[in-house]
């Protein structure tokens, strides 16, 4: 529900891309470093949703019923880097 303490929607795009959108209107104004951290995080979340979609097409129509276990590995790994705590700072 989080990356890098910024709440995010997993289910879809849009309210990421308002999100983003947001943080960086405020980044123009204001030219402060976190703000434009914050929108990049938000673009890279729909970067990777765009990129985990093409390359799930692309096992599909090579793989067919086969390409869903390399999905199902990727999200076990999603799943151990959840238990992996960040160190607290200071």
């Amino acid at each position: 529900r989080k990356v890098r303490g910024h709440a995010y929607a997993s289910t879809m795009c849009i309210g990421n891309m308002r999100s983003g959108t947001e943080a960086l209107c405020v980044y123009f104004h204001t030219h402060d470093r976190e703000v434009l951290c914050k929108a990049l995080t938000y673009f890279g979340v729909i970067g990777l949703f765009a990129i985990g979609a093409g390359l799930g097409a692309l096992l599909s129509a090579h793989m067919a019923e086969r390409g869903i276990w390399v999905s199902c590995a990727l999200l076990a790994v999603s799943f151990f880097i959840m238990f992996i705590r960040e160190e607290e700072k200071a």
